[in-house]
């Protein structure tokens, strides 16, 4: 059975989890590693999905109409002999794209259209994206749920637009033709370091402009010469609202000269690499973005200390020093210069510490004035400790080729 927005009831899957315990153990690995969720429980409500998206008997006003009654599925031994074929290709090769804001856009733009972040990632202009890269699919119902019936139309950009930059990396997994799947969310990730460590570098800041036309996330299967379109995704919260909350310094602050921007961009494209210190930096950036966009004081505390822990922490050794005067310790002597900076660092870190374990161990969930100093300099200190790594990062990497 199916409802009308095209999910699946539980009671008609309930032969799934019988399923499952025939399939080969490699098998059910590769379904919870590449389908997310459930593993193949997930997989199999994807494919269901898909194959009701490519149904023009589809009606979205339907409640309760069993899937052997739409052609696609009254044949249902070609259903399952269908559904085998893409399990046993399992993983495929996609792209996913997403616009950035305008407000970020514009000002890299005006400096560099093409540049790779890694391998398998870009940032590109409109010109430079592969070319196909459709934002519609030739399938009618396939448009008409995505666009028309789960989102309103006319606020998504629903074509490629030359003013904005994209992001678009490639990627091997699993989409599904509808809802979120871990390529979608690994994008929302890379986004998310991306905006960290920018911020941190400083070539990114605050500032409040209207954005007409929200971006997507949009994936593609890349393993075939036309790039059909899978899916489409609203970005989280946090990456976009009609009010942009991101522009970049070379627009706002009367510009940054092309070497500069080269440079931090290089500098960025560092956490990409596959390596145990670029993915911490990575996922340190992450939490650092969290932090700058958190609207609260505290979660704002919490997140800059996750984002330092995840970068100077080391359990083993705080167990026996401290976890505060190690990372005081650490800090102060990567980024004091004079005694006097070291020790203005180690007290800060005190003062950071006592207010988090407040949060933690006594729930605390308010900030008074002095609190919110404190918030402060955590959110600045965790910004500098990024900005550190990814200029001592550059440095390694020069040395290496010279």
């Amino acid at each position: 059975m199916v409802h009308g927005d095209t999910h699946l009831k539980s009671d008609s899957l309930t032969w799934v989890a019988e399923t499952e315990k025939w399939l080969p153990d490699d098998v059910s690995r590769k379904c919870v590693r590449f389908c997310g969720g459930v593993g193949f429980r997930t997989f199999i409500e994807n494919e269901l999905r898909r194959k009701l998206l490519s149904s023009r008997a589809f009606n979205a006003n339907s409640k309760d109409k069993p899937l052997t009654s739409y052609p696609e599925f009254s044949d249902t031994a070609a259903v399952a002999q269908d559904i085998v074929s893409v399990l046993d290709g399992l993983p495929y090769r996609y792209r996913v794209t997403v616009g950035l804001p305008r407000s970020v856009s514009t000002g890299i733009l005006s400096l560099i259209d093409y540049f790779d972040l890694s391998p398998n990632a870009n940032l590109c202009s409109a010109s430079k994206l592969p070319d196909p890269l459709p934002m519609t699919s030739d399938n009618v119902v396939f448009n008409a749920t995505l666009w028309n019936e789960l989102w309103d139309q006319d606020g998504y950009d629903t074509e490629i637009q030359d003013g904005r930059l994209y992001l678009t990396q490639t990627a091997i997994g699993y989409s599904g033709a509808a809802g979120t799947s871990l390529l979608a969310r690994e994008m929302e990730d890379s986004l998310r370091a991306f905006y960290g460590a920018g911020l941190s570098l400083n070539i990114f800041e605050y500032e409040y402009v209207h954005e007409e036309s929200e971006p997507v996330i949009v994936i593609h299967r890349e393993d075939g010469d036309k790039r059909p379109i899978i899916t489409f995704k609203e970005l989280e919260a946090d990456l976009w609202s009609n009010k942009s909350y991101l522009s970049c310094k070379s627009v706002t602050t009367g510009g940054l000269a092309l070497p500069n921007m080269r440079m931090a961009l290089r500098r960025i494209s560092h956490i990409y690499k596959d390596e145990t210190a670029q993915k911490r930096l990575f996922t340190a950036c992450i939490w650092y973005f969290r932090a700058k966009f958190s609207q609260r004081p505290l979660d704002k505390l919490l997140e800059s200390t996750i984002a330092i822990e995840v970068i100077l922490g080391d359990r083993e050794t705080a167990d026996g020093v401290g976890l505060t005067k190690l990372l005081g310790n650490r800090c102060a002597y990567m980024l004091g210069k004079t005694g006097q900076e070291r020790d203005d660092i180690q007290k800060a870190f005190v003062e950071i510490y006592k207010l988090r374990s407040s949060i933690v161990h006594s729930g605390k969930h308010r900030a008074d004035r002095e609190e919110a100093r404190v918030v402060n300099e955590g959110v600045k200190l965790c910004g500098r400790i990024i900005a550190h790594e990814l200029k001592s990062l550059e440095r390694e990497s020069t040395t290496e080729f010279q």
